[in-house]
């Protein structure tokens, strides 16, 4: 497989975990729920779950002891970042909302569920896993990037009217598109994965790590632009606003 087609799976990844550092870093400092919960959603999620199936994956033929606890550690990653995702998206979009704690309790309940039942049935260090818990998991990670998505691009829509009257911070409306594509692009790659591993049984399809690939791509850059914009892409905002400084907000 070419290096260029698992170029922007890589980018996604390194993404992933360096900006999960740098907002473990920032909860630290500012005690506070947001930063701490989208920091582990990257960390562990998107980042360390990820190097954690591609070891194992590639050490199922040789040392399938290892491959297997491997394994396990990635999805127990996955699902600690999926349910931080969620406590994200209701803090942040829907605090106030009680439908979407509820939403919070359900998707984790049954995300945990899935990867029990998984362990009880098929159990792990097996490629590809076909298991009902395993599909079951696969589709409350997509239900929650959708979640994710929508919220988002719901306040961008908001904060544009507000823009056009200029009520709104032009960098933060930019945040909500850019989170919003980010999250969108997230769920594109767990759709493709799961159509690749339903059509054929393999992880991996040539044609498909290509798209999925350029998808993650896009997923990094418009992450790194939401939390850590550089002062080039930020002054164009300022601009925008009329000269005065904006800040990224908290």
């Amino acid at each position: 497989m070419s290096l260029w087609a698992l170029g922007g799976s890589a980018a996604w990844v390194l993404t992933s975990l360096i900006l999960g550092v740098r907002l473990l870093a920032l909860a630290q400092q500012t005690r506070r729920v947001p930063e701490l919960t989208i920091g582990l959603t990257f960390l562990l999620s998107g980042g360390l779950a990820s190097v954690l199936f591609v070891l194992a994956l590639g050490m199922a033929s040789s040392h399938a002891a290892l491959s297997q606890a491997l394994e396990i550690l990635g999805w127990l990653c996955s699902l600690v970042g999926q349910i931080s995702l969620c406590v994200f998206i209701w803090r942040v979009f829907r605090p106030a909302a009680r439908w979407a704690a509820g939403l919070v309790a359900v998707l984790a309940l049954v995300s945990a569920g899935s990867l029990v039942a998984k362990a009880m049935t098929a159990g792990f260090g097996v490629y590809p896993p076909t298991s009902t818990g395993f599909w079951v998991g696969w589709a409350t990670r997509g239900a929650t990037m959708a979640w994710a998505s929508i919220e988002a691009l719901r306040y961008y829509r908001k904060m544009r009217r507000r823009l056009a009257v200029g009520l709104a911070d032009p960098l933060l409306v930019n945040r909500f598109a850019l989170w919003g594509l980010s999250a969108a692009c997230g769920l594109l790659m767990i759709g493709l994965t799961a159509v690749t591993q339903a059509a054929n049984g393999a992880y991996y399809d040539a044609g498909v790590t290509w798209v999925r690939s350029a998808f993650g791509l896009v997923a990094a850059v418009s992450n790194w632009l939401v939390f850590f914009a550089p002062q080039s892409y930020r002054r164009a905002f300022e601009a925008r606003a009329g000269g005065l400084p904006v800040e990224l907000a908290r």
